[in-house]
């Protein structure tokens, strides 16, 4: 499933300000159209990639990943485009 280039944070705060902590959290956001199912599985496709990069972190501790998935309501979004 191509991706589009992923975006990174240059700054970032963990809620409780601890520096050794570490947050990841993934917002996908797609159209209408897909059942739950397929939903949940893209979810748990992009997750699971993402747990296999976080896992060291995670073994050590001081690390949370979270992951949602939103769908896009097409009567509460204003949009325009150039592309082709």
């Amino acid at each position: 499933m191509p991706c589009a280039p992923l975006r990174e944070a240059t700054h970032s705060l963990v809620a409780d300000e601890h520096p050794a902590n570490q947050f990841v959290q993934i917002i996908l956001r797609i159209a209408p159209g897909r059942s739950a199912a397929e939903q949940r599985a893209i979810l748990q496709t992009v997750y699971d990639a993402a747990e296999g990069v976080a896992r060291s972190a995670l073994d050590e501790g001081r690390c949370a990943l979270r992951a949602d998935l939103i769908q896009s309501d097409p009567d509460f979004a204003i949009h325009e485009t150039t592309l082709p």
